[in-house]
């Protein structure tokens, strides 16, 4: 077996995973309560008129954060178990989550730069939101070089198996 690991970015990314799993779904399940519980105290422009839009998109956040900690908690343990199988559904889930943080982050330039005249604000989004994915996108080349190596020592012990 091969004593490569993530170079320590698995580490670092699984428990940032864990941490802003548990508190998004924490943020987002308060907020979600508040706006049912206490329409009337919201003060966010238009909710009344669309509340059922806006406590949707509040929601999105609370799947999101949900999937992400069971995602990031199969990762510690099939690193730990050194289980390609248990690792996979978090590089899914991270091709996913970085294609729809993409969406969103244009999404968010383009209402900045167009609706709000806002050319800078929309740049800085923009470099923070670049900056984010990079790192988003080298930890999974991580894990996933992790994954590989796993098969391939999962390959030679196998064959080793094979031979006796």
């Amino acid at each position: 077996m091969s004593t490569i690991c993530c170079c320590g970015c698995c580490t670092v990314q699984v428990m940032t995973n864990l941490i802003a799993g548990i508190s998004t779904v924490y943020k987002s399940s308060v907020w979600v309560n508040f706006m049912i519980k206490h329409p009337d105290d919201v003060l966010i422009p238009y909710f009344h008129e669309y509340r059922g839009w806006y406590i949707a998109l509040v929601s999105i956040p609370l799947i999101m954060g949900l999937v992400n900690f069971i995602t990031a908690s199969l990762l510690v343990q099939g690193c730990r178990l050194r289980n390609y199988r248990l690792i996979l559904p978090w590089l899914v889930w991270s091709y996913v989550s970085i294609f729809l943080l993409t969406i969103g982050i244009l999404i968010i330039c383009t209402i900045t730069i167009i609706a709000e005249e806002e050319l800078f604000s929309g740049l800085c989004i923009l470099a923070v939101g670049i900056i984010f994915l990079g790192v988003q996108i080298y930890c999974v080349f991580m894990v996933k070089k992790f994954v590989h190596i796993l098969k391939r020592d999962a390959a030679v012990d196998f064959n080793e198996n094979c031979r006796l």
